[in-house]
């Protein structure tokens, strides 16, 4: 007989299925141990807790299964970590080692959920265990009366869901296994009738928006303890006005805010309907304005320093509404006086050189639109001389003739004149009927010589510059002035010869030489002297206290310089 020896088979590989790396606490739980190869000779293990206070092996109840395969009852203590370690003592040296956690199991859970519902309403729900983080397991969630509610489970993450069926009270109650251990929690949950909706209030809304314009509406439900989950919204015509659905919210004190854009104009219904089969619905209606689209202004580009310039402006397109306007100045630079009275007129008033933005603003529901306009305020450019043209030094009573200014330089800034008459009696201007002359390209003013006698027209730029132009008229009426003539054959006038001798119009013979001291003193009514050149002589005080005098004489005579010198009104000759 042959008896064969084989070497023995040492074991080269373990591992521990069937237990998890977590146990709840006073659970059993069993490991079985994997051995390769699988026809080992291995009959002796070594199996241990690192830490016996967290677990151990059940020694007494280790047994094989019908695999061969070695099974360890392990039974956990108190919450900690520790090694399962499984040693062959088979001279290999192989073992396993491995890491169990054990969690305290759950002593009590709560349910959270709402208790009482509606018929044919559902409320998720869910449950949570003390402590937080305590192991379970399996649960279990079930309703006691199901004609009441039933229930349905999710065990991915613990939630659930009731669904009210029929009036009534019934319990919910939780199960939660963990090993050998079990917990519950319960709570009553309670069916009623449903409650429907009995009104649908919308607020928040103006009657009137803009095209291009967005308000928040809210709507309220009675009663407050409504049933209903949803509501629908429309608006009868979109394309005037719609809900913008997706920038609704819930706000804690107006409930469902929904904004309402207006794209529009004409006029539209705003609905929202209850969905609980009720048919409450609210509705509102919404007229919806065209908006300003532009702002036209008209003023000039650039003010003078103290000139006052009006101004207006348009809101296009004409006719439309808005609720309020502005007109205003961005700088120092220049004052803007605006009543909006609806006119669109403005008053601009420059006050120091530099640049200003005039800012027209609108506003029309919560909209606003503005048009701004750069105006440049600039230093004047001053008068520095006027004359008055047009006008005749002597005029005859009914003559009308028109006058116009002459003023250096052209681009003059003065804009307002004064105008004055030293007596109106005689002669005086018309500012009311001035008029629009081509040829000069300007206003004529009328002056009109209404009796015999000497007035002053005097013109005055009011730029400050201090600058004016005066006319002196005579006036005389040719059917009644008194003629004074001296003979052919007067050659020298004496002193005091004509002293206080009423007389309007002197005419000086031609031949006459000599004008002795006050020969014409005191004449106040004398207008016109005619001196003619054969006189070559006058006294200095020849014609003292005449007032009104007006001396005509050829260029160069006596008679000329004699004017020049006493400061007397000269003409050459009468036109």
């Amino acid at each position: 007989m042959t008896i064969t020896v084989q070497a023995k088979k040492q074991v080269t590989g373990l591992s521990i299925w069937g237990i998890d790396r977590t146990m709840c606490t006073e659970d059993v739980m069993f490991a079985t141990v994997q051995v390769e190869p699988a026809d080992h000779d291995c009959t002796q293990w070594q199996y241990y807790s690192t830490d016996t206070s967290v677990f151990d092996v059940l020694r007494g109840e280790v047994f094989e299964d019908d695999m061969g395969r070695l099974v360890l009852p392990v039974e956990s203590y108190a919450a900690g970590t520790a090694n399962l370690v499984v040693r062959a003592l088979d001279g290999s040296g192989t073992e396993c080692v491995h890491t169990i956690t054990v969690q305290d199991a759950p002593t009590d859970l709560t349910i959270y959920t709402i208790q009482e519902l509606p018929e044919g309403s559902n409320s998720s729900g869910f449950f949570a265990f003390n402590p937080p983080d305590a192991l379970f397991d399996v649960c279990e969630v079930i309703v006691a009366d199901t004609s009441v509610a039933n229930v349905t489970y999710d065990s991915t993450n613990g939630d659930f869901v009731w669904y009210a069926k029929n009036t009534g009270t019934t319990t919910l109650t939780v199960f939660a296994y963990c090993g050998n251990a079990m917990v519950r929690g319960s709570c009553t949950i309670t069916v009623r009738d449903r409650v429907q909706v009995e009104s649908i209030r919308i607020q928040g809304v103006a009657h009137q928006l803009y095209v291009g314009e967005t308000a928040k509406m809210y709507y309220t439900v009675l009663p407050e303890g409504h049933d209903c989950t949803s509501f629908s919204i429309s608006s009868d015509k979109p394309s005037v006005a719609d809900f913008d659905r997706e920038n609704a919210y819930m706000d804690a004190t107006r409930g469902h805010v929904i904004p309402v854009e207006a794209f529009a104009a004409g006029t539209t219904r705003l609905n929202v309907m209850a969905g609980d089969g009720s048919g409450v619905r609210g509705t509102f209606m919404l007229q919806v304005l065209a908006a300003p689209e532009s702002i036209s202004v008209t003023v000039p580009s650039e003010i003078v320093v103290g000139q006052s310039v009006g101004g207006s402006f348009k809101i296009l397109p004409e006719g439309v509404t808005y609720d309020d306007c502005q007109v205003s100045s961005t700088s120092s630079m220049l004052d803007v006086q605006y009543t909006n009275d609806g006119s669109g007129e403005f008053t601009c008033i420059a006050k120091v050189p530099g640049t200003a933005m005039l800012e027209v603003l609108v506003r029309y529901g919560n909209l606003s639109l503005r048009k701004t306009v750069r105006i440049t305020v600039v230093e004047p450019v001053y008068v520095t001389s006027c004359e008055i043209v047009g006008l005749k030094p002597v005029m005859n009573v009914g003559e009308v003739l028109g006058f116009y200014l002459a003023c250096e330089p052209e681009d003059h800034d003065n804009d307002h004149w004064s105008y004055s008459c030293s007596n109106t009696n005689v002669a005086n201007f018309s500012l009311r009927d001035a008029y629009w002359d081509d040829s000069i390209g300007g206003q004529r003013v009328p002056v009109t010589a209404y009796a015999q006698g000497v007035s002053e027209i005097t013109v005055k730029a009011m730029d400050g510059s201090g600058t004016s132009a005066t006319w002196r008229i005579v006036v005389l009426d040719p059917g009644k002035v008194k003629k004074f003539t001296l003979p052919d054959n007067l050659r020298t006038i004496d002193a005091e010869a004509f002293m206080n001798v009423p007389m309007e119009y002197l005419v000086v013979n031609n031949g006459c030489a000599t004008i002795g001291e006050r020969a014409f003193a005191n004449c106040g009514g004398l207008l016109i002297a005619e001196i003619p050149a054969s006189v070559t002589s006058i006294a200095s005080s020849a014609f003292e206290g005449c007032s009104n005098l007006t001396i005509v004489a050829p260029t160069g005579s006596a008679g000329h310089r004699y004017a020049v010198s006493q400061r007397i009104p000269w003409l050459e000759s009468i036109p």
